[in-house]
C-alpha cells in the first residue's frame, strides 16, 4: 500500500507544476514577439496613452469589474483584460505604463494557461 504524500509537499509540487506552465506560457509569449520582430521589424511607434476620456474609461473598466463581482459573485477573463488594458491606457509616465503592460501579459498569461487546463480537463 502506497504512503500517501503530505499535503504540504503535494502543496510544493503543485506550485512548481504551475511555474512550468506559467514558462511554457512565457515562452510561447516571448517566441511571439520573436515572430513579430522577424515579419515587421524592431518597432518604436508612439505610446498614445493618457488622451483624453482614458483616465474615465479606467474607471468605468473597474466599476465593471466591481459590479460583476458583486452581480455574479466572479468576473470574466474578458473583465479583468479589459480593465488592464483600460489602466495601460490611462498610464501617465512611462514607468506607469511599463507596469501596466506587465499586469496586462500576466492576465493574458493567466487566461491562455486556464484555457490549457480546460483543454486537458483540469479543473481549478
Amino acid at each position: 500500500m502506497a504512503k500517501q504524500m503530505p499535503p504540504e509537499v503535494q502543496t510544493a509540487l503543485d506550485k512548481v507544476k504551475r511555474r512550468g506552465q506559467m514558462m511554457n506560457v512565457a515562452f510561447a509569449g516571448a517566441n511571439r514577439m520573436v515572430e513579430q520582430d522577424d515579419r515587421w521589424g524592431p518597432s518604436d511607434h508612439t505610446d498614445g496613452t493618457n488622451q483624453d476620456g482614458d483616465m474615465d474609461a479606467a474607471l468605468d473598466a473597474r466599476n465593471a469589474t466591481d459590479t460583476q463581482k458583486a452581480l455574479l459573485g466572479d468576473v470574466t477573463w474578458r473583465t479583468v483584460l479589459d480593465e488592464e488594458v483600460a489602466k495601460l491606457y490611462a498610464a501617465r509616465t512611462p514607468e506607469e505604463l511599463a507596469d501596466h503592460l506587465l499586469d496586462v501579459m500576466a492576465v493574458a498569461g493567466s487566461w491562455a494557461m486556464r484555457l490549457q487546463d480546460r483543454a486537458a480537463g483540469t479543473p481549478r
